[in-house]
């Protein structure tokens, strides 16, 4: 149920009321429900609703519902996957910077996609490039697992690429 009836847009003669700790209270009627809710300085929201019968409404806090399922419905960022490229001439300090890039990256749970890119002449390198990229998946044994790398080519361009998950 997206849209909750909370106090005054309940309709119905009577309810069956739970209190906020979850104590079943009993079928009242709506102004008692609505008195008691006032009382206690919370809201009277209706949690379900019976096509034929009497609906059944809680006492709770309906800031805190609104905001507890707006949480619930935004997807997290620990869902995507982060591409960490370079080329095949990447300088050994840049490639170890990018490295521990990808070890942060994996302490936090992310899933991480591992590519190297050759352009043009260094497709003529293209076994010295999967070793290259073999050598530095060594350095996160223990921290991920990892397939085996794929390699895509297309013309003057050619792509080596693993998905590394998180231990």
């Amino acid at each position: 149920m997206d849209k909750y009836k909370v106090n005054g847009e309940i309709n119905s003669s009577n309810v069956q009321l739970v209190l906020q700790d979850g104590k079943m209270i009993g079928i009242i009627p709506i102004f008692e429900a609505l008195q008691r809710a006032e009382q206690e300085d919370l809201d009277l929201v209706e949690v379900s609703s019976k096509k034929d019968g009497i609906p059944v409404c809680k006492l709770m806090d309906y800031g805190k519902l609104k905001y507890k399922n707006s949480k619930q419905k935004k997807p997290s960022h620990k869902d995507k996957v982060k591409e960490i490229r370079f080329g095949f001439q990447i300088a050994d300090h840049d490639l170890e910077v990018k490295n521990n890039k990808v070890v942060s990256l994996l302490e936090h749970g992310r899933k991480v996609k591992y590519v190297i890119e050759l352009r043009g002449r260094q497709m003529g390198y293209i076994s010295q490039a999967k070793d290259k990229i073999e050598n530095s998946l060594l350095s996160f044994e223990g921290k991920a697992k990892w397939d085996n790398v794929k390699i895509t080519k297309g013309g003057s361009f050619c792509r080596m690429m693993t998905v590394l998950n998180p231990i």
